[in-house]
């Protein structure tokens, strides 16, 4: 369970991020088609992108996770940028909002959803409220 340990967050985010990076590289023409609301709307090349950042991403996650000392300072940053995604998602629906489809609007819903509940199990597992920058414990 993603909610017990960091670390189990940390992996369970690693994981979910490889897994997204994957298929939106390796189905990049059809998830393009998919989130349009006309032909041509999301170019495949976008997904291609998103799915290299989400496959660095997911490394940097990984690298994290496999830390033994937990790197408190590198978890929070990595925390900080799924929060930095959860709050540019709706302003990205609400921007694209004439390119995407329904399809498109629900599943990048469901991706600000996902990334939220990854954001409050890693806070969790952090055992921080999310503070100022530069604040100290």
């Amino acid at each position: 369970m993603p909610w017990q340990s960091l670390k189990h967050a940390l992996w369970f985010n690693a994981i979910g991020t490889a897994l997204l990076g994957v298929v939106l590289i390796a189905a990049a023409g059809s998830l393009a088609g998919l989130f349009s609301a006309y032909p041509g709307a999301v170019p495949p090349l976008l997904m291609t992108g998103a799915g290299i950042v989400c496959l660095l991403f997911a490394v940097d996650l990984g690298w994290a996770a496999r830390r033994p000392d937990g790197r408190p300072g590198v978890v929070r940053l990595l925390t900080l940028a799924d929060a930095g995604l959860v709050l540019a998602l709706p302003v990205v629906m609400l921007v694209a909002a004439p390119r995407l489809s329904l399809w498109g609007q629900l599943l990048l819903a469901d991706l600000a959803l996902i990334t939220a509940f990854l954001v409050w199990c890693q806070w969790r597992g952090l055992g921080a409220v999310p503070v100022a920058l530069g604040a100290r414990r």
